[in-house]
């Protein structure tokens, strides 16, 4: 077979793993929307409690939408199987996404209440520069505003592939994706554009609905949020981000280290003689209590820093470890 039929280009690939993994997608999207909705009405019993204990004070709105930090831990479940699903590896849906989301369930939950925690600053920095008086103080705090809210877009892509991906600190994991907003800057934005049309579809039939008030057009509406909206920005993001984590973080340590490799450990690279004789198919990668890790790695760490891509001699600079699991 030609090298050219191998080969697929990314576009190819991105369609066909999509198609193949259609109805998963589905349900995962309903699981997302599903939790989303009891967060709403979390949210809306959390209002109308803290109305009734403390009064119309502003400052309790801040808290108002904080049961959506929920969402964190679904989200990492969420993105460990559209991680699998773009690496086109098999797997079991419901028990992989419950190994997911329990394995995580800290790490993210954690990532998503630093998220709502600089959602509310932002949303302030926006109120107070926008309400006040037209000149060069205000245009100058609304524009480092929408430069933060761009920064925290690009690193969200990141982090919660990392936390499924990657065995590391939250801090660590946060450096990270500040590097990458800028490493891949270009993918990015293209990233970023692909979910604005998306939204701006979302948009349209949101608002058909309210200006006809016609229920066909409602149903639509409601099963493109249950079935579509939410699936189709997990699997773009997962297909975008995966890869350069992968060529960033992964790989170089395993160039750096071959006798860690599994081809290695299989006897498919006599290291000592320093040639190779390939015995057998064997995966680059395994899966550990949900995390993916390299089938050699037991004790083995990494960081991916902007001094250097890995330090293993740091022990608390590990992107994953854990014993091979049959």
């Amino acid at each position: 077979m030609a090298k050219q039929q191998l080969e697929k280009n990314a576009l190819s690939r991105y369609f066909e793993a999509y198609k193949e993994q259609f109805f998963k997608i589905l349900i995962m999207n309903a699981i997302f929307a599903t939790v989303a909705i009891v967060c709403m009405f979390l949210s809306m019993g959390l209002a109308t409690l803290l109305q009734t204990l403390f009064g119309d004070l502003w400052f309790l709105n801040f808290f108002v939408f904080l049961p959506f930090i929920l969402l964190g831990p679904v989200t990492a479940a969420i993105m460990k199987l559209c991680r699998d699903y773009v690496r086109g590896v098999p797997g079991f849906f419901y028990d992989d996404f419950k190994a997911a989301f329990l394995s995580n369930f800290k790490q993210s939950l954690l990532t998503a209440l630093l998220q709502y925690i600089a959602v509310m600053l932002l949303y302030v920095a926006y109120y107070y520069y926008s309400t006040a008086p037209a000149g060069w103080f205000s245009t100058l705090g609304l524009g480092v505003t929408f430069m933060c809210i761009t920064f925290l877009i690009f690193m969200s892509y990141y982090i919660y592939m990392m936390i499924v991906t990657l065995k590391l600190k939250l801090r660590q994991m946060i450096k990270n994706a500040a590097i990458f907003m800028f490493l891949c800057l270009p993918r990015n934005l293209l990233l970023t554009l692909i979910l604005a049309v998306w939204l701006f579809l979302a948009a349209v039939f949101v608002y058909a609905a309210i200006m006809t008030a016609n229920a066909i057009i409602w149903g639509f509406l409601i099963l493109f949020a249950l079935l579509l909206f939410f699936g189709f920005i997990f699997y773009t993001v997962a297909f975008f981000t995966f890869p350069p984590i992968k060529k960033y973080i992964l790989d170089p340590y395993y160039e750096k280290h071959p006798e860690e490799t599994s081809e290695a450990v299989t006897g498919e690279i006599d290291m000592q003689a320093g040639f190779s004789e390939k015995k057998e198919e064997t995966p680059e990668f395994v899966y550990h209590n949900g995390k993916m890790v390299h089938r050699s790695v037991f004790e083995q760490e990494q960081v991916f820093s902007d001094q250097r891509l890995l330090k293993p001699d740091d022990d608390e600079d590990q992107p994953s470890s854990g014993k091979h699991k049959k």
